[in-house]
């Protein structure tokens, strides 16, 4: 009767404690983006250290009525840290080799911040259909700070010429 009593009251706590040490601190950042009034389908979004390199870089992509949900922390893929970033938007944004290849992750980092993407040197299509400020970090209008737990950040509004369809 004894070892039943201990085997109840131990194994759901082994099973808490197990699962805490494998889970980690999450953090999820939702919102919104529009162009000229209207919700902003199929953008990328880039989230990068507006300063402290350590906290990692992180993105995601706005649904059919421009909204995203991204999950970030420890399981998640994207083990950014919370603190101050950057938001930079672009849609139709040129793949390819990139001209950073070779470097490490905080020159690119690094480069990121102080040119935008591609780094010196890129092509005027590397921001896609979208106006190029939205797509530099040194241009962006939007910055955010992303705290532990949820963050729901106000819509981010970008004003251009009409995107062609």
């Amino acid at each position: 009767m004894m070892q039943s009593l201990i085997r109840a009251l131990i194994l759901p706590a082994a099973v808490v404690l197990l699962t805490a040490g494998c889970s980690g601190p999450t953090s999820t950042v939702k919102g919104q983006v529009f162009y000229n009034g209207e919700p902003l389908p199929g953008a990328d979004l880039e989230f990068r250290p507006e300063s402290d390199l350590n906290l990692g870089s992180f993105g995601g992509q706005t649904d059919n009525e421009g909204r995203f949900d991204i999950k970030i922390g420890k399981g998640t893929g994207m083990n950014a840290k919370p603190g101050r970033y950057v938001v930079l938007v672009t849609k139709g944004k040129a793949m390819g080799v990139s001209p950073e290849a070779g470097r490490t992750e905080e020159e690119r980092v690094k480069a990121l911040m102080e040119t935008g993407p591609g780094g010196p040197g890129a092509t005027a299509g590397g921001f896609g259909i979208l106006p190029a400020k939205y797509g530099g970090a040194a241009t962006t209008p939007f910055k955010v700070e992303i705290s532990a737990g949820g963050n729901d950040l106000n819509p981010f509004r970008l004003e251009g010429p009409a995107l062609k369809k």
